[in-house]
């Protein structure tokens, strides 16, 4: 579905360490910007791409870091990986416009930063860009509609697995309750029966609740986007995968382990999430686009001082859109070396 409104949350992907920026300052031999380019116009209320080119001068390789773009009315966040030493990658920064920005000639200022207090590679560059008109205003008749359909989907889905529990544990107990001394095709001719019975009664009953919790909860999330300025939400969550590296064996348990969620979807916009972990939860946003690429989160899973093993568990939950409360968790066995 698209929404009339489209802003991008700034960082796609999350990790489980505060971010610290470091004061502004100009390339530190460790990593540069080699050029930088906007994609496309600049529309108030929307997001646009820019193409940062950066070379890894000697940083250690696979290093996150960030590019900061800011402009008169607009900017945003967006981190990334560099390459090896020698070698550079072109980043998809985000530039977000504000939906009352004025039309007219910008200077954008783009600048390279670590994405942690510790981190290295800092640079500067200013770039031109034109901010267009704005887009018409939104359609709240097509809002509630697409929320509907959405809605629809999912309640149905819901309903049909809720029912047909339900209905089978009914169905399964009166029967066996009642023919003592079943052979084994009669009770597959009876778990038959309870699965025909709790899916239509799960189909019924999914319809009516997708249809009310659909509308409610689409029009709901669709004016608080619209309110707030926040990209669309309403993305469906189609997988996730949960690992850690290392999950098993001896490793270094002074640097933890990294968890990481590869979340594949469909629809362009922004979901929010959150790592379920020991410590308590940690919150973050995947922002999602038109071109199919799966997003990544990341959380890091510190081990106690002084143990010698440590079993850790991370849940990754999805808190927003039409896939809320889909979650996936990944438990990794570590030993610590002496």
């Amino acid at each position: 579905m698209k929404r009339c409104m489209r802003v991008a949350v700034t960082l796609p992907v999350a990790v489980g360490l505060a971010m610290a920026y470091a004061p502004r300052a100009l390339a530190d031999g460790d990593a540069s910007i080699v050029s930088a380019e906007v994609s496309g116009p600049l529309t108030p209320g929307a997001r646009a791409t820019v193409n940062v080119v950066v070379m890894n001068i000697k940083a250690p390789a696979g290093q996150e870091s960030c590019t900061e773009i800011k402009t008169e009315g607009g900017g945003a966040t967006t981190c990334f990986n560099l390459g090896a030493p020698g070698t550079s990658v072109t980043h998809a920064g985000v530039m977000v416009m504000d939906k009352d920005a004025k039309p007219g000639a910008r200077t954008i200022t783009v600048k390279l930063i670590p994405r942690n207090i510790n981190g290295v590679g800092k640079d500067e560059k200013t770039i031109s860009g034109t901010v267009g008109a704005a887009p018409p205003a939104c359609n709240p008749v097509k809002l509630q509609k697409d929320a509907f359909a959405l809605g629809h989907k999912e309640g149905l889905a819901d309903g049909r697995a809720d029912g047909y529990a339900d209905a089978y544990r009914q169905s399964y107990d009166d029967a066996f309750k009642k023919k003592q001394g079943l052979t084994a095709e009669q009770c597959e001719e009876f778990a038959h029966k309870a699965f025909q019975d709790g899916y239509g009664r799960g189909y019924d009953t999914g319809f009516k609740e997708g249809q009310a919790k659909g509308a409610k909860e689409g029009q709901k999330e669709g004016k608080e986007d619209q309110r707030t300025g926040n990209a669309s939400r309403n993305v469906t969550i189609e997988t996730i995968a949960v690992k850690a590296q290392p999950s098993s064996g001896e490793i270094d348990c002074s640097f933890g382990v990294v968890f990481s969620a590869t979340v594949q979807a469909s629809g362009a916009g922004t979901v929010r999430f959150h790592w379920d972990r020991p410590s308590g939860k940690l919150p973050g946003t995947l922002t999602f686009g038109d071109d199919g690429a799966p997003r990544t989160a990341i959380s890091l899973g510190t081990i106690p001082t002084g143990a010698t093993t440590a079993t850790l568990t991370q849940k990754f939950v999805v808190d927003s859109g039409p896939s809320k409360g889909k979650s996936e968790q990944f438990t990794a066995n570590v030993t610590c070396k002496k």
